[in-house]
């Protein structure tokens, strides 16, 4: 849809987006105060200061970025010291949907007409999420 109105560039946010719904929601479920992310200013397009400030207008909890000052070489230290090095190396497909050119300066206003007119305005309640214990 969004290749078809030439927007592309916004597919990993809208994506992300999404994401960032189902996290609240079963943050809400377990009674979370947030939930926390990976990500690392400037490391990928989508964690750029703007295109974060988009990401964060879809959570409706607090989102914990507590790399986001990190290099590549602190996260790296650091994964290795906490044990989880192994398992962030291991193969993983990549996505087919990342765009040629994504944007890395999105203004939350279109990302938001953008979802309204594709049809993902955030309605997560239409998801069926279950948490498992």
């Amino acid at each position: 849809m969004l290749e078809e109105r030439g927007e592309e560039r916004y597919t990993c946010l809208l994506c992300k987006r999404r994401m960032y719904r189902i996290a609240a929601e079963v943050a809400r479920q377990v009674g979370a105060k947030g939930f926390v992310t990976g990500e690392s200013m400037g490391q990928v397009a989508s964690q750029t200061l703007d295109n974060l400030a988009v990401l964060t207008d879809a959570a409706a909890i607090p989102v914990y970025r507590p790399l986001i000052a990190f290099d590549k070489e602190e996260a790296i230290r650091l994964a290795r010291d906490i044990g989880t090095f192994d398992a962030s190396i291991a193969p993983a497909g990549g996505c087919g949907a990342v765009p040629v050119r994504p944007s890395t300066a999105a203004a939350v206003e279109t990302v938001r007409a953008l979802e309204e007119a594709v049809g993902d305005a955030g309605d997560v309640g239409m998801l069926s999420i279950q948490v498992c214990e």
